[in-house]
């Protein structure tokens, strides 16, 4: 009892220091736990209920939708080919097990729960969440059984309805291309219309094939369609720029074409030669065969032809240019063209009179005695050039003036090479003179130069030097003498002068330069020796280099009597030596 007492004491003691308060916080969280564990359980089960719903709607899509629908097209199939009907009745059958049997079970089991679930009843519905989800993983495998079968069934008619409906894009495709370039097909919209209506008579034979399971006439059909679509939509690629080519470009140009060749024909201008309307009467025609082409959409070839048409009518434009730029030069050079054949005949006339005079002078070489020949030659290929420009000119059907330029141009062709080549017969002639001129002054000259050396050596007096130089003097008095007895002779022989002189001048020249120098040296040895002769008496050793230096002297060795003689005043009187 005491302890009893004592216990309740304690706790009267606990709770009356605050103790109650812990049992209070213990109570809330009790009932905090059990109500949460109640509200996640309810949770718990409406969303296991809202995904058996989302699950079951997805099939019940599946079955009442996708599945409805192949259905419908095997129906209509059916109706076209007898041999889809047992097809049919089986996939009905199917159909309707699933709605009756498996569907319409389901939802009624979802719709219980979804009501259980809205009034909040919870006991045992756990069980049947189980069950229902067990049922419709059921129906879900069953429907998709369902879908794959019919999908199967299907797969050759989507297939050939999918390339279809790619066909019928490109199609329209290229109806859209048609429409954009309107314009530039003007004159095609028949041809066109024509094709467009067999693809639709095509189109609905696909349609009949594919709707009765011919798959493989259906293909062949739609494949056939296909090509004829691919190939209008090539030959828009480049049908538009033709067609505009042929029917609007093309006309304008042989229109410009056309005005040009009239004014130009009105202002005289012959024109005969490029025979123009021959020629546009034939790209007319071409055009018109061109046309014909285009209407039955064959472009194979005509960018080629319109491409050569063009090219005849810019010729046109440029022979235009050609006649016109051709009559400015031809009446700008043709008087003074013909003046200067005048002229040339006149001096060729002359010189041919002259040159029997030059023969009694001078040996004319062969080969431009042979020139003379050519230049005559030259002469009257000239002069018949001349006579066809001059009947072209007065002819009475006037020639082109590109035809006028071109024999004018072979006129003053021919005129230079006479020019060039008279020009050069006168040069050569002009050389012969030159040539006789120059040899007959250098005789005068050499002679003189030669006399006067051989009057600085006697006067030199060094007989060693004398002979040295005697036969090289010999040599250059019988040059002169040949070259004085070939200008004694007439014709002159101007080739055999040159010769000698060519050969003689260099050694004349050398000749005389080798005695001027020598004079020089020995000038120079001369006056060394002078100047060590004032020493001579006095050094012993100046008078034996001067001795020495005095015989080389009179052996023409003038360098080394310098140094003998410079050498001993260097070493005697060095100071004498600046």
């Amino acid at each position: 009892m005491s302890f009893s007492l004592k216990t309740l004491a304690s706790g009267q003691d606990f709770i009356a220091n605050g103790g109650w308060s812990i049992f209070v916080v213990l109570g809330i969280l009790i009932i905090l736990v059990i109500l949460f564990l109640f509200c996640w359980r309810k949770k718990r089960y409406s969303r296991q209920i809202k995904e058996l719903r989302k699950k079951y709607d997805a099939n019940h899509n599946v079955l009442t939708v996708d599945c409805l629908n192949m259905i419908t097209r095997i129906e209509y199939i059916a109706s076209n080919n007898p041999r889809y009907e047992s097809i049919l009745n089986q996939f009905k059958i199917a159909y309707n097990n699933n709605l009756t049997s498996i569907d319409a079970p389901c939802e009624q089991a979802i719709g219980s729960l979804e009501a259980l679930d809205k009034e909040k009843q919870y006991r045992g519905i756990k069980d049947i969440i189980e069950s229902t989800r067990t049922n419709i993983n059921d129906f879900a495998k069953s429907v998709n059984k369902l879908n794959t079968d019919l999908s199967e069934i299907l797969k050759d008619d989507d297939n050939c309805r999918g390339y279809a409906v790619v066909t019928k894009e490109k199609f329209r495709m290229v109806k859209e291309k048609l429409s954009s370039h309107a314009t530039e097909l003007i004159g095609l919209e028949e041809p066109f219309q024509l094709v467009f209506s067999e693809i639709s008579e095509q189109l609905a034979e696909f349609e009949k094939s594919a709707d009765g399971a011919d798959y493989e006439s259906a293909n062949k059909i739609i494949k056939g369609i296909d090509q004829i679509i691919t190939a209008l939509d090539e030959t828009l690629q480049d049908l538009p720029i033709d067609n505009t080519l042929l029917r609007v470009v093309l006309p304008r140009r042989i229109e410009e074409v056309t005005n040009i060749y009239t004014q130009m024909s009105n202002d005289h201008y012959p024109l005969h030669h490029l025979h123009f309307n021959a020629k546009i009467e034939k790209i007319n025609e071409n055009i018109e065969t061109l046309k014909t082409k285009l209407s039955t959409l064959n472009i194979n070839g005509v960018k080629d032809e319109i491409d050569s048409m063009l090219d005849v009518l810019d010729s046109f434009l440029s022979a235009f240019e050609t006649e016109k730029e051709a009559k400015i030069q031809f009446e700008k050079e043709q008087a003074n063209t013909s003046d200067n054949t005048y002229e040339l005949e006149k001096d060729f006339a002359k010189l041919n009179r002259s040159l029997p005079e030059y023969k009694e002078i001078y040996i004319i070489d062969d080969s431009y005695l042979e020139q003379i020949h050519l230049i005559q030659e030259d002469i009257q290929r000239m002069s018949a050039i001349k006579r066809d420009l001059d009947s072209f000119i007065h002819s009475s059907t006037k020639q082109p003036y590109s035809l006028l330029l071109k024999k004018m141009s072979d006129l003053q062709s021919e005129m230079t090479k006479i020019t060039n080549t008279l020009n050069d017969f006168k040069q050569y002639l002009y050389s012969l003179k030159q040539d006789a001129e120059k040899i007959y002054k250098s005789i005068r000259d050499n002679y003189a130069k030669l006399k006067e050396a051989e009057y600085s050596l006697r006067e030199l007096n060094v007989e060693a030097l004398q002979d040295q130089v005697h036969l090289s003097f010999v040599h250059a008095y019988t040059y002169l003498e040949n070259e004085n007895e070939l200008l004694s002779k007439t014709p002159l022989d101007i080739n055999a002068l040159n010769s000698i002189y060519n050969e003689a001048q260099p050694r004349i020249e050398s000749l005389l330069e080798n005695i001027s120098s020598e004079i020089e040296l020995s000038q120079r040895a001369e006056n060394a020796i002078v100047y060590g002769n004032l020493l001579r008496t006095s050094y012993s050793a100046v008078n034996n280099s001067l001795l020495v230096a005095e015989k080389a002297f009179f052996e023409a060795d003038f360098t080394r009597a310098s140094e003998e003689s410079l050498n001993a005043i260097k070493t005697t009187r060095p100071d004498l030596i600046k």
